[in-house]
Parts: structure tokens; sequence; C-alpha cells
């Protein structure tokens, strides 16, 4: 399932029938969502949480609402429910289990991250800070665009890790206890340079197409194992080259254990697979959107996945 800000739909993928289907979002009256959603989760198809503008809704598979909570942040805080290929990844998370939202906050002026667990039980609500050990406490100036967290939640524990660095931390929901774990790439370097604030546009757009950037963490609950894909070094001619440069950076997919230990890494092929769409997790495997703007043999009408296992050779 994701989001169409087209339509302001919710379209749901039958990879099995090959067909997608539309649920409709109201703009007005009592059902109404604001366009446009910054996050989705899938519990159940009759039972889909999204959020926008400070609430978080519960939908059955008609799109009426069945539920509308507002959100609470920390002081001078917002929430961070974005998905963006140059800044970072957080989501909406449901925990059946402890019956709670998850999602992401920021704090600028105290340069502060947080992980929220919201209670839908009892309204209480516990904050996890987002400290990290590797990057320097200079992560909010001096690495230019790529400045926020990826967060990934699970049933048990909260996953995060900095687009500079390739260092995964996981923070375990029953004893608060917080592991760091390497994730260094043999492609790539595991740090990025910096680029200290003030900074122009074309300034931090020079900088992310010349750098490293890891992407979030995925779990397979499946295999019980972890995926993250990230992207290599390119070169940037001109200031206003910065698409065509981050196109021709190499993508890189790394395999986890549950311990979080590396087990492969592969280098995916050029020109054929774009991180400005989709990527993620189905079936026990991982996939990646086909649609990159230079493969003169793409049909962009069609919605094209390149399935990844681990110990598997690549299958269409």
């Amino acid at each position: 399932m994701a989001y169409n800000d087209q339509l302001h739909t919710l379209d749901v993928f039958d990879l099995a029938a090959k067909t997608v289907s539309h649920i409709s979002m109201a703009e007005d009256g009592p059902n109404a969502i604001l366009r446009p959603i910054g996050g989705l989760y899938v519990h159940h198809t009759d039972s889909i949480w999204v959020y926008s503008q400070g609430y978080a809704f519960l939908l059955d598979g008609t799109g009426k609402i069945a539920q509308k909570i507002e959100l609470p942040v920390p002081e001078n805080g917002y929430i961070m429910t974005d998905a963006n290929y140059s800044l970072a990844t957080n989501r909406l998370f449901y925990n059946k289990d402890r019956n709670s939202l998850f999602y992401s906050c920021t704090q600028p002026e105290k340069e502060l991250f947080s992980a929220v667990e919201y209670s839908l039980g009892s309204g209480s609500v516990k904050t996890y800070q987002l400290k990290g050990a590797g990057p320097d406490e200079d992560i909010r100036t001096d690495y230019g665009l790529m400045q926020l967290p990826n967060v990934t939640f699970t049933d048990n524990c909260i996953l995060y890790n900095f687009p500079i660095e390739s260092n995964i931390y996981r923070i375990s929901l029953d004893t608060d206890k917080e592991t760091i774990h390497g994730g260094q790439s043999k492609y790539t370097p595991n740090q990025a340079s910096r680029c200290k604030t003030p900074f122009t546009l074309p300034e931090g757009g020079r900088h992310s197409v010349e750098n490293v950037h890891f992407y979030e963490v995925s779990y397979d609950k499946t295999k019980k194992m972890y995926y993250r894909l990230h992207a290599g070094k390119s070169v940037m001619v001109g200031d206003n080259e910065f698409f065509k440069a981050y196109q021709t950076k190499p993508l890189y997919l790394m395999f986890f254990d549950q311990d979080l230990r590396v087990v492969d890494e592969i280098e995916l092929e050029n020109d054929i697979y774009s991180y400005i769409t989709s990527w993620g997790v189905v079936d026990g495997s991982f996939f990646m959107t086909k649609n990159h703007w230079n493969d003169d043999s793409n049909d962009f009408e069609k919605y094209q996945l390149k399935m990844f296992s681990f110990k598997e050779a690549e299958k269409d």
C-alpha cells in the first residue's frame, strides 16, 4: 500500500494478481484528512493508520475514520514522518503488543532527536532519546542536508541510524538498553565529510552527491533479518546539476542477521533502480523499484519491482 499524493488515495497493490485498487480519502466533512499525509502504517487492510497535520487517523478499508488522535510532541518540537531520499526516513508505526503508536520527533532549538511511544490505552507518553555514539555533536550543523536520523520501529526495538555514517543503533523496548552495531560497507567509505552551516543549497546538494548516504534499516519479519540500502559517491560538475548527478550515485544493498551482523553486501546494477520512489520488504524479500530515468527500456506506465533475497540469485 502507498499514498498517492496526486489523487489523495491509498493505492493497494496486489502483487499476485498484478492489480491496483484505491482507497479514497475525503478532503472535507467528518472523514476529512488534509493533504498530504506524512505517515502510513498498514496493520490490516481494514485497519490503516495515517498521519496528517499533527493527528493520527485510524481508517477502515473504505477510508472512513474510526479514530482520530492528536499526537503529543516534546516542547518546541515537531513530528518527523517523512521519507526523503536526500534527507532521512521516519515512519509511523503501530505496536499491537503494546497497543501504542510510535513516531519520531525533533527539537531543533535543543538539537535533540527522539522516538515517542504514545499508549492508546492509557494516553501515557514515553520518550526515547536518539543520541547516537558515532557521529560527533555537530551532526545538526556540520553535515549539510544529511542531519536527520532514519528511524525504524519493530515489535521489540527501535532502530536508528544517520545518513552520514554506517553505524546502526538499537534500543530494546523491554530493557531500554541501547547497543551499537558497525554495519560497515566493504564498497564505500563509512563516514561522510563535513559541510558546515551556514551553507547554500548548491553547496548542500554538492555535499550530498559527493558523499555516501546510508538509508533506513528495513526489518524482515519472515526471515528475521534486516536490510539497508545506501548510495555511494558521485561527482557533481555544475551547481545546477544536482538531480542528474544524484541519479549517477551507485547503490548497495546490505543484509544483516537478527543480531545486526553483516552477512552479505551486493552492488546493484547502474541505471536500473531508483531511490527517488520506493523500496522495502515484502514476502520475505527486499524490493527495489525499477524506474531509473536513464533506463531507456523502462515503461513508466507500469510499477515494476525487483526482489532481492539473501543467499539467492536476483529474481524478477
